[in-house]
């Protein structure tokens, strides 16, 4: 009868171990998209254009933030990009930014996002794209969560119909703060 407690004590020790492993991991990929986010953020420009406010970041700007935060390399973010057989890049020189028509706290924006940028999303994780909408709306609540389910329906539907790498940009739409679409750029 003292076997059994000592195996549960062992067992849940080492269970304890495994969430203590595991929540370190979660930290240390945190720290990362809170550092990727906040050099996003450094970048970032807002313009106004009558009653809409745009803001905008260039695809160069954020391949110098993930190479900082995360460590990528030049090979790998133009893998993440749309290569042609002969290995070079097609895609030109993207942006990715939302339009807010009239107030922010309405929701109504239209968010851009490049060939590219939709790429390195679906590489590198729906987190570093939550990172880059963060960055790029200002972190405007309730615009996060529209745009985040947005793009995690975008991605999942281009992996379900057997796409490997978006070839166009995408325009997501959103209007009082609910789903109203998308169209190609």
């Amino acid at each position: 009868m003292l076997v059994t407690p000592v195996a549960s004590a062992s067992t849940s020790l080492q269970q304890e171990q495994q969430e203590a492993q595991q929540q370190n991991r979660q930290n240390l990929i945190s720290d990362q998209d809170e550092k990727f986010y906040e050099l996003v953020s450094q970048e970032v420009s807002t313009t106004q254009e009558g009653n809409d406010t745009v803001r905008t970041i260039s695809d160069y700007q954020v391949d110098q933030a993930l190479k900082e935060a995360y460590g990528y390399t030049d090979s790998q973010l133009a893998d993440m990009g749309q290569q042609s057989p002969n290995g070079m890049l097609l895609r030109k020189a993207g942006s990715t930014k939302i339009v807010f028509h009239g107030a922010k706290k309405n929701g109504n924006f239209d968010l851009y996002l490049s060939a590219s940028m939709l790429n390195k999303i679906k590489k590198a994780g729906i987190g570093v794209g939550i990172s880059i909408i963060a960055a790029v709306t200002g972190a405007f609540p309730g615009v996060g969560v529209a745009v985040s389910w947005a793009i995690k329906k975008t991605i999942s539907t281009m992996i379900v119909n057997g796409g490997s790498k978006f070839k166009a940009g995408r325009i997501l739409y959103s209007r009082n703060f609910q789903w109203a679409g998308w169209r190609y750029q």
